[in-house]
């Protein structure tokens, strides 16, 4: 015990400091269990007195299955296995082709740059349509949710970010869940 009015040099005046020996904390920090050490956590919350996530932990929650490391935000999705590897809500499909009837269906232009166009039949004129874009590898690189026909067509835009190649397009017409798939270049 010291015997002085101020806490003298190397002393503090108070004792919350929960790791004296790591300057860069003094209070318990909130970590997510990561049971399966892929770096992503569950739910299962721990306060720990660390500055970083210790082994076993993780500063994030976005696991959405802790007891398998090929299953995280980062991971792969493998299409047609109905399991969620990269944590979308979605385990992916294969590229099916229930055809919501493909005559008069087109795409273009193909191969395009920067958008596309879908055109269809004017019965389709009230529906909405999801449009969802693949690699040639199966993994979906484009969703777009919900979109309404303008002139009995749909537009996909902003489609520059993708790299040049092949993909495929996949449109589903909302109503029927019917789907149909194109082969789409980008150059």
């Amino acid at each position: 015990m010291l015997c002085a009015s101020s806490a003298p040099a190397g002393y503090s005046a108070n004792n919350t400091d929960c790791n004296d020996s790591d300057d860069t904390v003094n209070t318990p920090q909130q970590y997510y269990v990561d049971a399966d050490g892929d770096g992503f956590g569950s739910t299962t919350t721990a306060m720990l007195c660390a500055s970083s996530a210790p082994a076993g932990y993780s500063a994030n929650n976005t696991d959405c299955n802790d007891s398998d490391d090929t299953v995280n935000p980062n991971a792969t999705e493998i299409p047609g296995n109905a399991i969620d590897e990269d944590c979308d809500g979605e385990a992916q499909t294969a590229l099916s082709n229930e055809k919501f009837d493909v005559v008069n269906i087109s795409v273009s232009p193909n191969p395009f740059s920067d958008h596309l166009t879908v055109n269809l039949p004017i019965a389709f004129r009230n529906d909405t349509f999801n449009i969802k874009i693949y690699d040639i590898n199966g993994r979906k690189v484009i969703h777009r949710k919900t979109l309404s026909l303008i002139n009995n067509k749909l537009v996909v835009s902003n489609l520059n970010e993708l790299s040049q190649g092949a993909y495929f397009i996949k449109i589903t017409n909302l109503a029927s869940q019917k789907s149909v798939v194109k082969q789409i270049i980008r150059f």
